[in-house]
């Protein structure tokens, strides 16, 4: 696999995976121990959350954090904002409370799309612990100081109440956002647009935060499929 021209139009991430699966529908894409996606599969799933981030007010350029271990939602949530343009902000899932606020801070999100917990660490509890406004506050209007951005924190899994979404809550507020509308959004997404910002470890002190463009994340997938010599099969 040759690495497209730098050029490109279709460097996006809606443009990306569109053109995935339409060339290998029906081949897998993702495997996890929980189930498996064909690219065809992936995509309707990326289409889905991205009309509910849609009917949920996300715009593009709004910073949408993803707090989430390495799985199939992950690459739905990171997928669903890039189309529409928003701004992907990922959390590392070993931050500690201090670090996960000034990411979430840093980075002016105003959406958090998250899973509850993973092996020990509780995310959910600590988040709603330590930032009580977000357990009392009202869904899609969140007022929290120490995060004045944060408008919205959605959970996977069951509902847990107060000022957190579920999963299904969200998916159903793109019920009336049409195909042809999310077509025209992830249309109006440009390579050289702001993509993604990525977080160091803070070793040295707090997380710093590095922009990359969508271009250069659709790219480098490019690039490493072409270093490490993959093919259609």
């Amino acid at each position: 696999m040759t690495p497209p021209d730098p050029s490109d139009p279709r460097l996006t991430f809606g443009h990306f995976l569109a053109d995935a699966a339409a060339r290998h529908g029906g081949r897998t894409a993702v495997v996890s121990e929980e189930r498996s996606l064909t690219y065809a599969e992936l995509h309707d799933e990326v289409r889905a959350l991205a009309r509910g981030l849609v009917g949920a007010g996300v715009v593009k350029g709004a910073r949408v954090a993803v707090w989430m271990a390495n799985s199939p939602e992950w690459i739905v949530a990171a997928y669903a904002v890039g189309s529409l343009g928003a701004v992907l902000v990922p959390v590392n899932t070993f931050a500690s409370g201090s670090e996960r606020d000034h990411i979430l801070r840093h980075s002016d999100a105003s959406v958090l799309l998250m899973q509850p917990s993973l092996g020990k660490h509780r995310f959910l509890d600590d988040l709603r612990a330590s930032r009580p406004g977000i357990a009392d506050g009202l869904s899609g209007s969140l007022r929290v100081r120490a995060l004045p951005q944060l408008r919205r924190v959605v959970c996977l899994g069951e509902s847990p109440g107060g000022g957190v979404d579920d999963w299904e809550s969200l998916l159903a507020r793109g019920a009336d956002v049409p195909d042809a509308l999310l077509d025209d959004l992830i249309g109006e997404v440009d390579p050289c647009d702001d993509g993604l910002i990525i977080y160091t470890s803070g070793t040295t002190g707090q997380p710093k935060g590095v922009l990359h463009t969508q271009r250069a994340a659709v790219f480098q997938g490019h690039r490493f499929a072409d270093f490490m010599r993959f093919t259609e099969d």
